[in-house]
Order: C-alpha cells, then structure tokens, then sequence
C-alpha cells in the first residue's frame, strides 16, 4: 500500500454452490429457507500475515424476515445489515 495508507476496503460477491441431492451440509450451502457462511471462504486478506496479525471486521445482508447466529460479536445490525465487531 502506498505510505499513510492505513486501510483497504473491498467489496466481494460470492455464488454459493448448489444444494446437494443429500440435503443441507456443514460446508458453504444455502437454500431459500436457511444458508451457512464459512466465513473463510469470503474473506479477502493479504498474503504473508498471520490470522493474528490482523482484525476484521466483518458485515452482512441478510433476507427479511431471516434470524442469523454466530459466534462474532454483533457490533450493530439495521434492518438486514449486521455488523460485527472487529475481530482477528
């Protein structure tokens, strides 16, 4: 990054894989009624740093009407917009 640059934002649209025949999985999956985000796989950061190096913090939409659980901490959530608290 050039000098006095102290962040990046990015911006990431992910597809979600099918539904397996089998049904739901504990890998990346999602259906119209319920989705598991495997955070490790949308989350963008650099090469050569530990997970201890750094911090994110990490937001997402979910559809109206949608519950969501996970073990970051909620920073904020409007409407369907959850933010988490900064986390390594």
């Amino acid at each position: 990054m050039p000098a006095g640059v102290n962040s990046v934002e990015a911006s990431l649209d992910y597809l979600y894989p099918a539904v397996l025949e089998s049904g739901f999985s504990s890998g990346s999956s999602a259906t119209e009624k319920m989705a598991v985000v495997s955070w490790n796989q949308v989350l963008l950061y650099p090469a050569g740093w530990t997970s201890d190096e750094l911090k994110f913090e990490a937001s997402m939409r979910i559809p109206a009407g949608w519950k969501f659980a996970s073990p970051l901490p909620v920073a904020s959530q409007e409407g369907a917009e959850v933010r988490f608290a900064p986390a390594s």
